[in-house]
């Protein structure tokens, strides 16, 4: 079983806080958080345009207590399959450890 800090337990929780808050437009419903010291890779859910699940990677950065911000746009990845959403979020999280 992997030990959760209590820093990165805050940071998930000040996180689902603020994601209530500030719901995506598209996948508004957030399923999965993997905290990365002081960075959030999000894996969110909703329905696309075509009526079918999608699910949103993105990472963001904790800039103040209960406040985030994307940190890099350009690692943000839509998906229709939540496996595959969770690879590549795992993926992130491997990048952002080393």
């Amino acid at each position: 079983m992997v030990q959760v800090s209590p820093y990165a337990r805050r940071v998930r929780q000040e996180f689902k806080a603020w994601a209530k808050m500030h719901p995506n437009f598209m996948t508004p419903k957030v399923r999965q958080i993997i905290v990365v010291d002081d960075r959030v890779i999000e894996i969110s859910e909703g329905i696309g345009f075509e009526h079918k699940d999608i699910f949103g990677v993105s990472v963001r950065k904790r800039v103040g207590e209960f406040k985030f911000e994307i940190e890099r746009p350009n690692l943000g990845e839509l998906f229709h399959n939540f496996n595959e959403a969770l690879a590549y979020a795992e993926e992130l999280k491997r990048k952002l450890e080393s």
